[in-house]
């Protein structure tokens, strides 16, 4: 049984956009504003980068990512 803070990798990310508080991300279909004060350490968080994302699996199940 996983945790709720247990960190999550989500693949497929594309940064379309970057603020200070959240970045606008497609994450394969989906389109998604994440915060960033709640993203791990090794995470894509610039416009324009492609990777994976790390945030905790409630994050991840709240915006129905995992």
């Amino acid at each position: 049984m996983s945790n709720a803070e247990d960190p999550v990798e989500i693949e497929d990310v594309e940064i379309i956009r970057d603020m200070d508080w959240a970045l606008f991300c497609r994450i394969g279909r989906k389109i998604r504003f994440i915060p960033q004060v709640l993203l791990k350490a090794g995470s894509v968080r610039k416009a324009g980068e492609r990777g994976m994302m790390i945030m905790p699996n409630w994050l991840a199940t709240d915006l129905a990512l995992a």
